[in-house]
This record gives C-alpha cells, sequence and structure tokens, in this order.
C-alpha cells in the first residue's frame, strides 16, 4: 500500500479506494460524485453491480482522504478517463498493477484477500462480513438484516480492513540452519585438538585396511567354522596358534 501511495495519477488512487472498499472494478470506475457523501462517510452504489439495488459502502477514514483529495471534474466522474466525460478505463488499474508487480495479480484478488482476511483474522459476524462485499443472498431473514444494521458495523469492519492495510509487511528475519537439539556440543571424537573437531566419519565409507594379523585371524576363523576364537601370534618367524 504504501508503494502504492508513492504514485499520484487517477488510477492508483481509485486502485486505492478500490482495495479500502473492496469494492468491484465496474462500481470504481462508475463512480460519480452525487453517490458520494464525504460528511457521512457513505457511498451509495446507484443500483450496485450483480444486485440491481443501491448499496451503501462506508468509507473509511483513508478513504474519505482520498476522494477528498481530488478534483470535480466535469462530468461527474469520480474518476474521469483520458477523453471528456468519460469514465476511467476498465483496464487502468490493472495496467497499474502490472506495472508495479507484474503479470499474476489482479485487481478482483484484493476483494478475495478482504474476504479471507475478515474471515480468518477478526471477529466480525459473517453477515456483516458478507454484507461488506454486497453479495446476494436468498435467505431473506439474512437479507432483511444486512437492509437494517448492518452499516455501523461495517463501518467499524472496513476501518479495521485500513489500518490493517497500512500495517508494515512483516519481515523474515535470519533463520540459523538447524543441526539437533539446541545446546548440543558439536562432534568432537576422543583425541581432536579443541577447537579443531575432527572430520565425522562417513558411514559410505570404506573402513581401515586390516592388519596381517588380523587377517591371518579371520581367515583361520572361516576354516574352522564353530571353533573357539583362536588369536593368530607370530613368534621368531613361525605362526603358531593358542586357545585364549
Amino acid at each position: 500500500m504504501a508503494e502504492l501511495r508513492e504514485r499520484d495519477g487517477i488510477s492508483s488512487k481509485a486502485l486505492e479506494l478500490t482495495i479500502l472498499t473492496a469494492a468491484r472494478t465496474s462500481d470504481t470506475i462508475g463512480a460519480r460524485w452525487k453517490e458520494i457523501d464525504l460528511e457521512a462517510g457513505v457511498w451509495t452504489v446507484s443500483d450496485g453491480h450483480k444486485t440491481g439495488k443501491d448499496f451503501e459502502i462506508p468509507l473509511s477514514k483513508r478513504a474519505i482522504e482520498i476522494l477528498g483529495s481530488l478534483p470535480r471534474e466535469r462530468g461527474g466522474y469520480v474518476f474521469p478517463g483520458a477523453r471528456a466525460k468519460q469514465a476511467l478505463s476498465n483496464m487502468a488499474m490493472l495496467e497499474l498493477l502490472r506495472g508495479m508487480r507484474g503479470d499474476g495479480l489482479t485487481v478482483h484478488g484484493f476483494r478475495s484477500s478482504f474476504r479471507d482476511w475478515a474471515g480468518d483474522r477478526t471477529n466480525f459476524a459473517r453477515e456483516v462480513i458478507e454484507a461488506a462485499m454486497s453479495h446476494q443472498i436468498k435467505d431473506k431473514a439474512e437479507a432483511a438484516y444486512r437492509r437494517s444494521a448492518a452499516l455501523e458495523k461495517r463501518r467499524k469492519l472496513m476501518e479495521a480492513w485500513a489500518r490493517y492495510c497500512e500495517s508494515p509487511p512483516v519481515k523474515m528475519g535470519n533463520v540459523a540452519p538447524f543441526h539437533g537439539r539446541a545446546g548440543a556440543m558439536p562432534y568432537q571424537p576422543t583425541g581432536g585438538k579443541p577447537g579443531r573437531p575432527r572430520k565425522k566419519p562417513s558411514p559410505l565409507e570404506a573402513p581401515p585396511p586390516l592388519k596381517s594379523r588380523q587377517w591371518k585371524a579371520l581367515e583361520y576363523e572361516l576354516d574352522n567354522p564353530g571353533a573357539s576364537l583362536r588369536r593368530v601370534t607370530k613368534h621368531e618367524g613361525t605362526s603358531h596358534t593358542g586357545n585364549r
């Protein structure tokens, strides 16, 4: 959001307002000044998209600040386009987003992010969240609830969302590699020099070669299975065996 505020064009203002109000692109680019009541802090979308009915959007303090900074252009559009008396292009915000972050992001994705944040990170009732998104519902009782009491509750929700959008992103610190349990001493075989531990032998390394005496003992045991363990010694050039 901070990066977006560094830009001073109409498209950046429109995108920020769209994010803060969780509005649809068509509602933002079609917004007219007659729909905006800055004193009451309400944006009344005329014949709201998909609903066919007027829909009130409570404005956060930052949203009111954005709208108050815009000039009143002839033609009545809050976000005028390049041509006189025409609204901003429906691709303007998407092109801005692509120029900032590349492909892969969409304007509608912020609406989905709002829904996920409100449902997973807040304690606002589901009815309030759904009302904030102007979702059509079939349940008559829930629809009546929206018409009667949800506006001020939605205002609190949108203020919380604005504060969340203004919060700095979480930075990941340096992560130390894990080498076992905390406080464990590094491998130090007996006889190693302090500060310079010997290399830990790999289980794939070949064992050290046997000495000739060990080979002779091994050959004897292979030739005499079941015999008691014997030791081969060498004395004055003659080999002999003896019980251990």
